[in-house]
């Protein structure tokens, strides 16, 4: 064996280790991600990952510098956060089931509503999205168990109710849709409907199920 064939070859064997690991860390993050959806956690918890980011710039000796380190993290633990929360050890519950959980998305007159009469219920576990732009006040912190500023949180739910505008319903869709968990049932309260179960058809994973609706308000 060459000087060359040996380097690649130790190469070869740290590869084979670092897939290992990074598999033992993938077991590890998915228990982290059934504790939290047992407690309606959201996925998301940014001071943890900026002390992991510190952790890491801290641990490398070279010749990889701090911030090749953080980055390389980051693009790795933005796969983790998307396993964390898309990959359950099994298909959600029923929804009709006792205290199966509830995301709604769009925390406004009739999402906050909706999330007051199923929580008052006792039968939900209710995760609020109220959006980037709504302040949590005490009205939205009593209609929901746990309010995230995360959207991937809607993903850890057994029934995602989508109770934003008809362009932000949409848009939802189509960047979580894809994500979207086996068994779990998506809706909506928007008024028109034939956009909204394009979108639903085009980009909704497979093994989730859409039911569109619409809200009796006004």
């Amino acid at each position: 064996m060459n000087e060359l064939e040996r380097l690649r070859a130790r190469i070869d064997a740290l590869d084979a280790k670092i897939v290992s690991l990074l598999n033992r860390r993938a077991v590890a993050v998915r228990a982290v991600g059934e504790f939290k959806r047992e407690r309606g956690l959201p996925v998301l918890d940014a001071s943890r990952e900026r002390r992991i980011y510190e952790r890491l710039r801290g641990l490398s000796k070279g010749p990889l510098r701090p911030d090749d380190v953080e980055r390389m993290f980051r693009a790795l633990i933005a796969e983790y956060r998307r396993f964390e929360a898309v990959a359950p050890a099994g298909p959600a519950r029923n929804p009709a089931s006792p205290r199966a959980s509830v995301a709604i998305v769009g925390m406004g007159l009739i999402g906050g509503s909706l999330a007051k009469a199923l929580r008052r219920s006792g039968k939900w576990r209710v995760i609020g999205l109220p959006g980037p732009r709504v302040r949590a006040n005490r009205e939205l912190r009593a209609a929901a168990h746990v309010l995230a500023a995360d959207p991937a949180a809607a993903l850890t739910a057994d029934l995602v109710v989508l109770a934003a505008p008809l362009a932000a319903i949409e848009r939802f869709i189509k960047e979580w849709g894809p994500r979207a968990r086996p068994g779990s049932v998506w809706t909506d309260v928007g008024s028109a409907k034939e956009s909204v179960l394009r979108a639903a058809r085009a980009h909704l994973a497979p093994g989730a199920e859409f039911v569109g609706g619409h809200p009796m308000a006004g």
